[in-house]
């Protein structure tokens, strides 16, 4: 049975990721008009399911690798938040809304960490099915 440390991080971060959806969809006209279409697009779509997947994978199927690459998004994301400059965190509405999206992934991060779900990530590596 997964530990409740990873019930919360797959709903937290999940959370973060609806936010993040909303977050990009808010800077979708800007980000046509610094990339095109097909990278706006990409960064639309394809970034927030691809953190959704891996938490999915991290929390059905215990996977370390997922937790080092999402961990490794976040940090991304905590870079790319800074190059922006915090002066625009609160008079942007998008800006504000991904500055959300970003604290829940931290939180979320603070909940993958936690020693119960790294017991439970040790199990699941040594053979036997996470439920």
């Amino acid at each position: 049975m997964r530990p409740a440390a990873a019930v919360w991080f797959e709903r937290v971060a999940l959370a973060g990721v609806t936010l993040d959806v909303l977050h990009l969809s808010l800077l979708f006209e800007r980000r046509i008009a610094v990339d095109g279409v097909p990278l706006a697009v990409a960064f639309t779509v394809l970034i927030p399911l691809l953190t959704a997947a891996l938490v999915l994978f991290v929390t059905r199927r215990g996977s370390r690798t997922a937790r080092w690459l999402f961990a490794g998004l976040v940090a991304l994301a905590v870079v790319a938040a800074f190059n922006i400059g915090t002066e625009a965190w609160s008079r942007d509405v998008a800006v504000a809304v991904g500055v959300a999206a970003l604290a829940l992934q931290l939180g979320s991060l603070n909940l993958l960490f936690a020693p119960s779900v790294t017991r439970w990530m040790r199990i699941c590596r040594e053979g036997s099915r996470p439920a």
